[in-house]
């Protein structure tokens, strides 16, 4: 399956389409996010085949996924793979790492997709919330609220570089409460508007292309 990584801070986003109802076999290298903006599929992961529904969010763990994909209505699939941060291993013991991966990414992917409160995170790991938060500070270097903000905003930079998704899908995808909160955050930290942030990228996107344009046309004989 061709996909097309993009990474503009420290996050990687895999895209791609399809126009059929095919079979497919993914590829992944760490745990990720899979997001299905329109279609659906069936995936096949330990010996069981679980549907995931357009809208939906789900966790794909590393290792080769076989997938059957369902245009539907829309006539087309389409699908996000994010993947999450690997954590800062230098500054972990390596025991306590291996021992609490799987249930940090647990933990990372409920607060990304479902606004869970650190006490729920933390219990997802069996820890207490104080705890949870000193450990996360070690594998990842910020506090989890720091962390989790950047990282929505990250998210949403990149989806923003990649398609004409809707701000009210980004806003989804990446967690915010709502759009206007997206919306507001977003120019907070980035002093523009997600909608005139995706203008100015086609605009200079544009720009390149006629200049590339112009030049290869002025090396013509």
């Amino acid at each position: 399956m061709q996909l097309n990584a993009s990474s503009t801070y420290s996050t990687v986003i895999n895209h791609f389409k399809e126009v059929q109802d095919v079979s497919r076999d993914i590829e992944i290298s760490q745990c990720a996010i899979g997001y299905i903006l329109y279609g659906s599929c069936s995936l096949k992961q330990d010996d069981q085949s679980i549907l995931i529904s357009e809208k939906s969010l789900y966790l794909l763990e590393p290792g080769t996924h076989t997938i059957d994909i369902h245009i539907g209505r829309s006539g087309i699939f389409e699908l996000l793979i994010i993947y999450l941060q690997r954590p800062n291993t230098d500054k972990c013991n390596m025991r306590h790492y291996e021992k609490e991966e799987h249930r940090f990414n647990k933990a990372i992917f409920y607060g990304l997709s479902e606004n869970m409160t650190i006490e729920d995170m933390a219990d997802l790991c069996c820890l207490s919330a104080s705890t949870f938060k000193r450990r996360f500070r070690a594998r990842y270097s910020h506090s989890p609220h720091k962390w989790f903000l950047h990282y929505r905003l990250d998210i949403a930079y990149n989806i923003l570089n990649l398609d004409d998704i809707p701000t009210h899908e980004i806003a989804k995808i990446c967690g915010f409460v709502n759009t206007s909160h997206f919306i507001a955050t977003f120019k907070r930290y980035f002093g523009t508007t997600p909608s005139r942030f995706r203008r100015s990228q086609q605009h200079d996107e544009g720009d390149t292309n006629a200049i590339c344009e112009r030049e290869n046309g002025a090396s013509q004989p």
